[in-house]
């Protein structure tokens, strides 16, 4: 392999927003394309893009891969081996429009929101290349630190009230009204969040115990965590916390910038999966409509405390939903995830738990037992938006 020596100021202009991450994939030995996202802040901008190993600092040859015309990936021309590029960063120059929404800068047409922009590394229908999704859990436009508003306009911003207390079906209703391509999250793209976690060995953290008694052991598998009372939601007595007020470990990538509470804190309405008598159905690959899945794939058991196995995308066309199987697939251990279900007319789906769940709480917490009029203290959405 070629390997170019250079210094860190090979392509940077001085005043252009660069990004600086890890792979956001391990080499595998089969796996040729790459996509950036570690730090989730845009596309790239094409001509930009560089690697480079942070152990010597030596800068890689840009005729060993290439670019891709999505922006979100690169391809090597020959799959690196598992192992190799462990140390490997890359670098690239950020779509100013892309840095701007994701920052809520005053160049965004949504100044004060954040979004990150998840690339679609697993290859499932319905999302794109990418798709942004809000760092926080929606509140409303006029929401404070201690009262949720009246807005109907649901925005992404830290340190507000969740907005909860609202139907299921007028939650992601609200989503669209924002503009083009919003939508409340997709079962498959919160899927995508947490199997990318899984697979990078990160434990996604959250409000799930022991704050709503006054405590400040917020996290039985973050001990020690404290939230304080000015965090608190004080237009409740449940003691959430506002959003993304958590610590680092309260978002899904354990870094600042990353999308917050995913566990815990407050359940999360998610659009694309449904139980109707018992039968699962998902949207379409267009996310135009709603199609039956085989029920005879879904484990008809309560999935608690279990080791669990989900769809294996290379062997089921149900692709990446997240769903629990019979038969063998992509598992998660004992402790990562907890199911409800009622398999009797048709129940909607929450993702994470809430901060009351203790260890039934989680990034893979999967709800399936309530009707589209569910409205509760602790039920609140997240928008997304489709890559324009």
């Amino acid at each position: 392999m070629n390997i170019l020596v250079t210094t860190n100021s090979y392509f940077f202009d001085s005043s252009a927003i660069s990004v600086e991450e890890p792979l956001f994939l391990n080499p595998d030995g089969t796996r040729k394309v790459f996509p950036i996202g570690w730090e989730g802040k845009g596309r790239y901008i094409p001509g930009s893009l560089r690697l480079y190993r942070a152990s010597d600092n030596t800068l890689i040859d840009k005729s060993i891969y290439h670019e891709m015309d999505n922006r979100v990936s690169f391809e090597f021309n020959t799959a690196p081996a598992a192992g190799n590029y462990t140390d490997i960063k890359v670098k690239y120059l950020v779509d100013p429009v892309d840095y701007a929404f994701s920052q809520g800068t005053s160049d965004s047409p949504y100044p004060g929101e954040e979004y990150f922009l998840f690339p679609n590394w697993n290859n499932a229908q319905g999302i794109g290349a990418a798709f942004w999704v809000g760092k926080y859990a929606a509140s409303r436009a006029d929401a404070t630190t201690t009262s949720q508003g009246s807005s109907t306009t649901p925005v992404s911003k830290k340190g507000k009230c969740s907005w909860v207390n609202t139907r299921w079906d007028a939650q992601v209703a609200a989503c669209p009204t924002k503009g083009t391509g919003f939508h409340c999250i997709r079962n498959r793209e919160w899927v995508s969040i947490a199997l990318w976690c899984d697979k990078m060995g990160l434990q996604v953290y959250g409000n799930i115990n022991g704050y709503n008694t006054g405590g400040t052991n917020i996290d039985m598998r973050g001990i020690g965590t404290d939230i304080t009372s000015a965090m608190s939601d004080a237009s409740d007595a449940n003691h959430k916390i506002l959003t993304g007020m958590g610590p680092d470990n309260f978002r899904h990538n354990g870094k600042s910038g990353g999308i917050s509470d995913l566990a815990g804190n407050v359940w999360e309405a998610v659009d694309g999966l449904q139980l109707r008598n018992g039968v699962p159905y998902i949207l379409s690959p267009d996310n135009s409509t709603y199609v039956a899945l085989a029920a005879s794939d879904i484990s008809s058991t309560m999935l608690t405390n279990a080791t669990i196995n989900y769809l294996n995308m290379n062997t089921n066309d149900l692709l990446n939903e997240g769903l629990p199987v019979n038969s063998a697939g992509y598992t998660v251990q004992v402790n990562k995830a907890s199911m409800w279900q009622n398999r009797s007319g048709t129940r909607i789906c929450y993702r994470g738990g809430n901060c009351a769940y203790g260890s039934g709480a989680g990034v893979w917490a999967l709800a399936l037992n309530n009707d589209v009029s569910n409205s509760h203290w602790s039920a609140g959405f997240r928008l997304a938006r489709a890559l324009l």
